[in-house]
Order: C-alpha cells, then structure tokens, then sequence
C-alpha cells in the first residue's frame, strides 16, 4: 500500500513538470527581420547589338599590264610601300623594239606610197585637161577620154592616204608598247601580292601584282532582317579589333538597302582611319 502511494505522488510530480515546459514554450515569441520593398516602375532595357564584322581595304587595286611580254625585271617584293606612277617592273625590250622598227619601217613606206600616188594623181589630172580640150575638139576618141578621166580620180589617191593613215596608226601603237613595257604603279599604296618572277611571259589576262590602299579601311558586317530597321547611316557604333589593339567610336557609313543573296544579310559599312596597325582581312566587332 505504501509503495502504491509513491508511486503515484511520483507520476503526479512528472507530470506537473512537463505541464510547467509546455506552457513557457508556448508562450515563446516569434522574432521577425524588416524587409524594404521598391514598388516597380516602367524603365529602358538597353540592349546592346555586337556583330562580327571583317575588315577590308578602300581600295584593292589590280596591276595589269597593257601589253604582253617577258618579264626582265621586278623592282618590288611583298610589303613594300610604293607611289603612283613608281615602276614595278620591266618587261624585255627586244621584241617590242623589232615591233617598233618593223611598224615604223612599213609607216615610213607607206607615206612613201602616198607621195607617189599623190604625185602620179596630179599629173594625171594635168594630162585629163589636156584630154579634155582634144575630147572637145574631137581629136580623141571617147575611150581614150574616159581612161583618162579614171586616171585623174581621187580614188586610188584615196585608199594610198587610207593605207598610210593605217600604217602611222600601227606605229604609234608599237611606240605605246614600248612605253607601257615599264609596268607602273596605278595608285600608292602597299604590294600585297606578286605572282610573277622574271623571264616569265606575261598578258593582262593574268594581273601579276596587287597593290592596297589601307590609309582608310571599311569595317563590313551582316544584319539580319529583323534588326536593319533598327540601324541607319550616321548612327554611333563601336568597333573593336583586337588583333590590330584597336578600339574606336565611329559612325555607320552605308546600310545596303537588300540582303544578300548569299548570306540573306543586310550588309552596313562602317569607315575608318587606319593607325598603321589594321590590315585587310583581319576580323572585328562592331556594335550599336
């Protein structure tokens, strides 16, 4: 009876305290952290537009000589700056001079020619006067007047002027050979390319030297459909080369008015000075 006593006082104890716990736990309160909160307001997105552009030279110029030949010289190699008007290389004089000679040898015969039947012709005219009168008189006959009349016609006079013109035209043409065999810079610039080595023949089927003019350079990159009405001539963009340290604010030169048919891109151009340092072919970014 005893031990049942305690027991019980024991239970009553435990869960007096477990009731105390529960209540403090209850009665905990919770902490809380202010948070500022920004009422959104309509604001301008810029996007910013970067294309891969190319660069390219104002001006990419092909040598071609006017008159055919054997090479005997070149004066240039890869790289060198040259002036317009500097000779690039010598063509063999040789053959252009036995040209020369010949066209001028058959110039000089043919004025010759003329002289001869110039003066054949005015004696034939003073003999057909002389004709006529007797023709009038009767003392001649009517064949003997019309031979006489042919001979005294310009015509033959005629085609002897026609063939010396013909000739002094082959001459001058053979004197121009001679001066084009020194084969001259058409603009100034850098030789990018030479594709010929002396004694060999060359036409101006197959230009032999290629010179470049990058003191301004065209910076051309591709914008597709959806973006060219978005961009126009005189608008800001940026471009940077990376390969030449170079980085510059410009302006957009041209915008083509139809895609290409290649590419289905719109090309835009973009113009610039060039530092020394940009050369034709190198890659660029360009943005708007």
């Amino acid at each position: 009876m005893k031990k049942l006593l305690t027991l019980l006082l024991i239970t009553a104890f435990v869960l007096a305290g477990c009731s105390g716990t529960g209540s403090e736990s209850a009665t905990e309160e919770v902490s809380y952290t202010a948070v500022e909160v920004e009422t959104l307001k309509p604001m301008e997105l810029y996007i910013e537009n970067i294309m891969t552009a190319k660069a390219y030279a104002d001006k990419d110029v092909y040598v071609v000589p006017l008159t055919a030949g054997k090479v005997e010289k070149i004066n240039v190699s890869v790289g060198d700056k040259v002036q317009k008007n500097q000779v690039l290389f010598v063509m063999d004089k040789d053959d252009i001079n036995k040209q020369v000679n010949q066209a001028y040898t058959a110039y000089e015969a043919a004025k010759a020619g003329y002289d001869v039947s110039a003066a054949q012709i005015q004696t034939a005219k003073d003999s057909f006067e002389k004709m006529k009168k007797l023709y009038e008189e009767g003392a001649v006959t009517e064949t003997q007047y019309e031979q006489a009349k042919l001979a005294a016609s310009d015509e033959s006079l005629e085609a002897a002027r026609m063939g010396a013109e013909q000739a002094r035209v082959a001459y001058e043409n053979a004197a121009s050979m001679l001066e084009n065999a020194e084969v001259k810079a058409p603009i100034s610039g850098v030789i990018s390319n030479i594709s010929i080595v002396e004694g060999e023949y060359v036409t101006s089927a197959n230009p032999p030297i290629t010179i470049v003019d990058s003191d301004s350079i065209t910076i051309e990159f591709g914008v597709p459909g959806n973006m060219i009405n978005k961009i126009k001539k005189g608008d800001a963009a940026t471009v940077e080369i990376k390969a030449a340290e170079f980085k510059q604010e410009s302006v957009i030169n041209s915008v083509s008015s139809s895609a290409d048919l290649m590419t289905n891109l719109y090309n835009v151009d973009i113009i610039l000075d060039n530092n020394g340092m940009i050369k034709p072919g190198m890659f660029a970014k360009a943005s708007t």
